[in-house]
């Protein structure tokens, strides 16, 4: 491109400047007016580069686009051509695929899916650890021992219990969680509908307030708003509704429909044994699991020393609420979406064989095009091409696949894993899925007569 633009410019000049010679000017001279007629030949020269190269920019990108859309043509003709191969290549990589995206789905909504609360790495369980295990914490324990915490900005304790919902349609029992004040500061989401439960009402007496989750207000309710400000009856007493939680709280099937204060009288909070709680904190800006973990360690040997009857063996443990929730399900899964995974690769690996053959069968073909003049990148580019065309309709395939998998994966479950439910073809899956690939294969020519492919 430089040498034509730099030729052609070089042409008018010298054409000037034989036209100025022709007048009587002697060769210098006729050249400096040439150039001076000319004007700025250097911003020329700069101008018709850059347009000499997005010409020809364009020529290439259309070519390629031509010459691609001839390829996927070609492609698609090739499969059709060969139903048997296709079939069995598109079931096979479909299964492959198919299986490993659907216990994916299930990996990512169980382990991998962050909790949907601001800064959820934030947020840790705190157990106390005895002989080797981690166990529930008794009232005292929690209020000597874990609320002390200067690492943590809010912490909560709940029990779970069921409840007997009465006071609007028919009586129902549901499962609910008795909590401290401190439990939504620590998952910090706010009601979507009135407000939470504060620390006045967290008191002996004044307790007979209820917030609702989205999954009971929704199912019982109708999603009516007005319900807030309503009055329902648990256990035979009456509680007003003075909050609704979003959806978002509803973070698993099995958690909890309703929250009430836990109201701690001075007896419970005085008593270190009967260890029933489960504790939540949230990590100050700046604070880590290490310094909870050592402000914890430090109050375990004072109410050791302070409560020998009932706290002689005490430690406390901290792990994350996400490890808290899922438990020891991410080996699990993580053990059956290798397996599958080994799937995949047999797949591929048979698939790989199918091309192989297939290539052999094809050697005439390619010899044919090397002679009309296709060089080695345009058939490499065409196999590709080929193989690409072939992944994508094996991960079209297999997302119906997928889809049917995760719903027979979800109904043959056992019972209390969790988020399980919530495994669907998002698009992170839909990523996953189509990332997974027939074999790639390439194809190098040497000579006119044989090719040599490699996979």
């Amino acid at each position: 491109m430089d040498d034509e633009v730099d030729a052609e410019l070089e042409f008018h000049v010298e054409m000037r400047a034989r036209e100025y010679a022709a007048r009587g000017m002697n060769a210098d001279e006729a050249r400096e007016a040439a150039v001076r007629r000319f004007g700025d030949i250097h911003r020329v020269n700069n101008t018709c580069r850059a347009l000499g190269r997005q010409r020809d920019n364009d020529m290439r990108r259309t070519e390629y686009f031509s010459e691609l859309t001839q390829d996927v043509t070609f492609a698609c003709r090739q499969l059709v051509r060969s139903p048997g191969f296709t079939a069995v290549a598109v079931v096979t990589l479909a299964l492959g695929i198919g299986a490993t995206a659907a216990i994916f789905s299930a990996v990512y909504a169980v382990v991998l899916r962050p909790l949907p609360f601001q800064s959820p790495d934030r947020i840790i369980a705190v157990y106390e650890f005895w002989r080797g295990n981690n166990g529930n914490v008794s009232a005292g324990n929690y209020i000597d021992g874990v609320l002390p915490v200067q690492s943590l900005s809010a912490a909560t304790a709940v029990q779970y219990s069921s409840f007997n919902l009465t006071g609007s349609g028919e009586p129902e029992r549901i499962t609910g969680a008795r909590a401290t004040a401190g439990f939504f500061e620590v998952f910090n989401l706010p009601a979507k509908y009135g407000r939470v439960f504060t620390r006045n009402e967290d008191q002996p007496g004044r307790e007979q307030v209820v917030v609702l989750s989205h999954r009971l207000w929704t199912r019982r309710f109708n999603a009516d708003p007005t319900v807030v400000g309503r009055q329902l009856r648990l256990n035979g007493q009456p509680y007003d509704v003075i909050g609704i939680m979003p959806a978002a709280f509803d973070f698993t099937s099995q958690s909890e429909e309703l929250w009430v204060p836990m109201a701690f009288t001075a007896q419970r909070k005085a008593t270190h044994d009967e260890h029933y709680l489960q504790i939540y904190g949230r990590l100050r800006p700046g604070g880590t699991r290490e310094q909870a973990m050592s402000e914890l360690k430090a109050n375990a040997d004072r109410l050791r020393r302070d409560f020998p009857q009932d706290d002689a063996e005490l430690g406390f443990n901290v792990i994350t609420a996400l490890e808290d929730l899922v438990g020891d399900y991410p080996r699990r899964l993580y053990t059956l979406l290798g397996a599958v995974g080994f799937v995949l690769l047999i797949a591929c690996g048979n698939i790989a064989n199918l091309l192989l053959a297939r290539g052999a069968a094809r050697a005439g073909e390619l010899a044919i095009r090397s002679a009309l003049g296709a060089g080695r990148a345009r058939i490499v580019r065409q196999l590709l091409t080929e193989s690409i065309v072939l992944a994508f309709v094996s991960a079209a395939a297999a997302l119906a696949l997928a889809a049917w998998g995760i719903r027979a994966l979800v109904a043959v479950a056992p019972d209390g894993v969790p988020r399980l439910e919530q495994a669907s073809l998002d698009p992170t899956v839909l990523a996953f899925t189509m990332a997974r690939r027939a074999p790639r294969r390439d194809s190098v020519w040497h000579g006119a007569g044989s090719p040599r492919r490699t996979h």
